[in-house]
């Protein structure tokens, strides 16, 4: 929110999120596949390519924010629009990593 910390804030989440995407891509492709990632919290949830694919969307996001760093200060109806965005975006990536985890389960109980 605050102008003179968003470049910098984009930037920041974008260099941590391709950093933990290329660290989980490397054991993936090294074969270590049951390393819990700690993206779950007390759940747990190992490493897969679909968290490298998440991370990587993630970073695309960060990075399309540098663009609008430079607008100055925001307005209230921006502040409400980014709240309300930011909102669905939480459940939908809720609901996403509940049916992808609801479709392990069920693959893991059938083998």
């Amino acid at each position: 929110l605050v102008p003179g910390s968003r470049a910098p804030g984009a930037l920041a989440s974008a260099i941590l999120l391709i950093t933990y995407g290329a660290a989980m891509a490397v054991n993936l492709v090294r074969g270590k596949a049951d390393i819990d990632c700690g993206c779950a919290g007390s759940e747990g949830q190992v490493i897969s390519w679909w968290l490298v694919l998440r991370n990587a969307l993630l970073c695309c996001a960060s990075l399309a924010l540098l663009p609008a760093t430079d607008q100055g200060a925001l307005t209230i109806s921006g502040f409400l629009a980014a709240t309300l965005a930011s909102a669905v975006i939480c459940v939908v990536y809720i609901w996403v990593g509940s049916v992808l985890r609801e479709r392990t389960n069920m693959d893991s109980e059938a083998d």
